[in-house]
Order: C-alpha cells, then sequence, then structure tokens
C-alpha cells in the first residue's frame, strides 16, 4: 500500500479494501489554540485539502464520527471496546493502518512515540486497522503484525469498512486528530510532516490543560520517501497487476512462465511455474519474479514458508504474509532484481522506499 514518495494509498473499496494512489498529508487553515479556527466546519473540506497541502494550523472539521462496527480489540482492558464518548476531554488521534503497509509502517514509529510521550498528558491514540488483503482480516495475524511494530496503544479491527466509512476515508495512512471536546482539528493522509502534526498535538493538550507541562518533543528520524521518480505500488495478483510486462498473459490458474529478455523500467515478468489469483500469486516450481525499479529500498509482501533468493542471498520467510527487504542501497537507484521463491510462497506486492 504505497505510491511514490508521497507515502501514501487510496483505496478503491471492496470486500477485502484495494488501493493505489498518491497524495501528502496536511491542511491549510488559520487557528489559535483550540477555539475557533479556519475551515466551514465540514470533514469533506478538510479531507480535500489533506490530499494536497500540508496544514501548518489547527482547522474546524466538524464533530468527529463514532467509532463502528469494530471487533478484535486490543492493547486495552481486557480487550473491552474503546469509545470516543469514553475519551472526552482527551486529545485522541485516530490512525487507520493496515499491518502490511510500508507506508504505514514508517508513520507508525512517529505515532507510537507520540502515544507513549503524551499519554500522561491525556493523549490517547486509537488504531483502526482496517484491511486491504484477505490475510489482513485475521485478527492474530494483526495481533503479530503490530507487536513486530512495537504498537502499544490500542487497536481495533475494521473488517467491515465501518468506521472507515462513517469517515468516508481513502487512504492508508491516514489520522484524525480529535480535541477535548470531541471535534476534529485536524486530517493528515500519508506520511510526513511530522512536526507539523506533533505540534497541533501539543496545542491542543495545552488548550486542554493549560496548567499542564509537557514533555520536550519527540525526536524520530523521518524516512518518507522524496524521490519523485519512485516506482508505485506494484501488485502482482491478476486483479491488480497493473505493471506486468510477461511473456503470456496473467490469469488465474496454474502455467509456466518465460521471463522475456527485457523487463520495461517498472514493470515485472514471471519466470517458472505459478498459481496465479486474485490476489497474490503462489510459486509452484522453479518460480522467478524479475523486478525493473527505481528505488532505494524494494519490498516483497510475501507469506508461507520457505526462502527467497535475490543475488545469491536467502531471505527466510516464515508465517503470515509480511514485508521482506529484498533490495537496499544508500540512495535511490534504478536497477533489476530477480526474486527467486521455493515452492508455496504467496506473492502479493512489492513496495519500495
Amino acid at each position: 500500500m504505497q505510491s511514490g514518495g508521497s507515502g501514501v494509498s487510496s483505496a478503491l473499496q471492496d470486500a477485502s479494501g484495494s488501493g493505489s494512489g498518491s497524495g501528502s498529508s496536511g491542511s491549510t487553515g488559520v487557528s489559535g489554540g483550540s477555539g475557533v479556527s479556519a475551515g466551514d466546519g465540514s470533514l469533506a473540506t478538510c479531507q480535500g485539502e489533506a490530499q494536497y497541502t500540508v496544514a501548518k494550523t489547527l482547522r474546524d472539521c466538524g464533530a468527529a464520527p463514532a467509532l463502528t462496527g469494530l471487533t478484535g480489540w486490543f492493547n486495552t482492558a481486557d480487550d473491552k471496546p474503546v469509545t470516543l464518548a469514553s475519551l472526552r476531554g482527551k486529545v485522541v488521534l485516530v490512525d487507520f493502518w493496515a499491518y502490511s503497509c510500508i507506508n504505514c509502517q514508517r508513520a507508525i514509529a512517529h505515532v507510537e512515540q507520540w502515544s507513549k510521550t503524551y499519554s500522561a498528558d491525556d493523549f490517547v491514540v486509537l488504531g483502526v486497522h482496517t484491511p486491504e488483503y484477505a490475510f489482513e482480516h485475521v485478527g492474530s495475524n494483526v495481533k503479530a503484525g503490530a507487536k513486530r511494530l512495537g504498537i502499544t496503544y490500542p487497536v481495533a479491527q475494521d473488517n467491515g469498512y465501518k468506521t472507515w466509512s462513517a469517515y468516508a476515508n481513502t487512504s492508508w495512512p491516514s489520522d484524525y486528530l480529535i480535541d477535548a471536546s470531541g471535534d476534529i482539528r485536524h486530517v493528515s493522509v500519508g506520511e510526513g510532516d511530522y512536526a507539523g502534526v506533533e505540534g497541533m498535538i501539543r496545542q491542543l493538550l495545552a488548550a486542554a490543560d493549560p496548567t499542564a507541562t509537557l514533555p520536550p518533543a519527540t525526536d524520530v528520524a523521518d524516512t518518507t520517501p522524496t524521490d519523485s521518480s519512485q516506482s508505485p505500488e506494484t501488485y502482482l495478483g491478476t486483479k491488480r497487476a497493473t505493471y506486468y510486462a510477461g511473456s503470456r498473459d496473467l490469469a488465474n490458474g496454474t502455467a509456466t512462465f518465460t521471463t522475456p529478455s527485457t523487463v520495461p523500467a517498472d514493470e515485472f515478468a514471471l519466470g517458472g511455474r505459478w498459481k496465479a489469483g486474485s490476489e497474490k500469486l503462489t510459486s509452484v516450481s522453479g518460480s522467478t519474479i524479475t523486478l525493473s525499479y527505481t528505488a532505494s529500498k524494494v519490498y516483497l509482501d510475501v507469506g508461507g514458508t520457505g526462502t527467497l533468493t535475490v543475488g545469491g542471498k536467502s531471505i527466510a520467510v516464515s508465517g503470515a504474509p509480511n514485508i521482506y527487504t529484498v533490495a537496499s542501497s544508500s540512495a535511490a537507484e534504478t536497477g533489476m532484481i530477480t526474486v527467486h521463491l521455493t515452492p508455496g510462497l504467496d506473492a502479493y506486492s512489492f513496495t519500495f522506499g
């Protein structure tokens, strides 16, 4: 779930979600404290602005919709649900994410640190996990993914897209900053502008309790990609294999592929025998993926038990689908890699950094 240097993935909803797109975080406006701010009280207006501009001040985006249809809570007392009504008087960040989303993974480092730093000052993060792939509907996968990422704040599953729809959300990651009165004051879409968002968190906390002495601001490196030529997210399943450049059609079922002599920029081709499905490709025998890319890092979302081999280097794969680094350099470069997969591995997409 990633695109270019903007650090956002947009969803075209279906039963499991889907997405590709671009944008940048933030909105524009003028505000002081948590009082009257620029904006017309419309969440849609704030969301539209957030797709293209970076906010420097708070906005009036209307009352926060209630959380609805959420299941599978964890990191709460006895795994019980949390409501926004129960958090009135606190500053809340509602974070839409998915565990195998590379954009989300980079952003979560900042979100988790905000949660740890400001929790004593009545700041609460609520992670709303809305799945893109079928495997992201599975509670144990989500919980394991959150643990790997070091998430300690409350998380709930939004498998039915109920809260996503209530917020008319379209992208991962997206954040909604809610003041102590229950109003949304900032919307951010994608990665980046972390210092700006933290400044707004601090502003709302100070407005909620003017006597509070806040801790120093956090210091987490911003790893948002900035190269506009970076390769786009590349889906491998037949439903969205836009960048497939193979010598034969890619259709559901099992077939043998021959890698072409050349693979165009930002495209992929297959070699060996594969079983193709709408979301994933499953390696059968002699299975390879050749990818032409521009990026400093290349990640493959893959699950099962087996081994990836790239340029003579072996990478062990085990368990539920997760993101594995298959190429890395200190700066963005244009290159080509061939990934060899042992039988039985499920490959979903390439993302970049």
